[in-house]
C-alpha cells in the first residue's frame, strides 16, 4: 500500500491519528468530505481499507479515493468501494459528476474507473509522491449516466 499512498509508508502515530480522526470528523458534520473505513461485517474492529468523497475545486464534483491493505487486495473490494461512493455521491444535493484520479503507473487503482462507468477526461503531469508513480495522474469522470 505505501507504495501508492504517501501517508501509508510511516504509519502515524497516536497523536496524528487523532488529530486526522478530529478533522474528518469536523469535515462530514459541516459537509466538506466523507471518510468511510471498510471492515469485515463481523469484525468491526479490523480495518481492511477506506475511501472518501471530497470537493475537488469544481462546483458540483467531488472526488473519491480509496485504499485496500495489502492482504485484502485483489477481492474485489475496492471495486465495490468505489462503487459504493459513486452511488452516493451522485444521489447529493447538488452534485453533478465524481471523479476518480490515480497515477498512471498504479495499473490496478487505474481499471476500476472504467469498470463503474467512469471516462478517461484526461492525463495530467502531477508531482509524484511515492517512488512507485509515474508523475502522471489519470482523472476519471462519472457524470451519473
Amino acid at each position: 500500500m505505501g507504495e501508492w499512498l504517501r501517508w501509508a509508508r510511516h504509519p502515524p502515530t497516536r497523536e496524528e491519528t487523532a488529530g486526522f480522526r478530529a478533522e474528518q470528523d469536523a469535515d462530514w458534520d459541516a459537509g466538506r468530505s466523507f471518510v468511510y473505513v471498510l471492515t469485515p461485517p463481523d469484525r468491526l474492529d479490523q480495518v481492511l481499507g477506506g475511501g472518501a468523497m471530497f470537493p475537488n475545486g469544481e462546483e458540483g464534483v467531488l472526488e473519491i479515493g480509496y485504499w485496500i491493505c495489502s492482504p485484502a487486495t485483489g477481492r474485489g473490494l475496492a471495486t465495490r468501494a468505489a462503487a459504493a461512493l459513486t452511488e452516493e455521491g451522485l444521489g447529493l444535493p447538488g452534485i453533478k459528476a465524481m471523479e476518480i484520479h490515480c497515477d498512471q503507473a498504479n495499473a490496478r487503482s487505474a481499471g476500476i474507473p472504467p469498470r463503474l462507468g467512469y471516462r478517461l477526461l484526461r492525463i495530467e503531469p502531477d508531482e509524484p509522491q511515492t517512488p512507485a508513480e509515474a508523475g502522471r495522474s489519470m482523472v476519471w469522470r462519472h457524470d451519473g449516466t
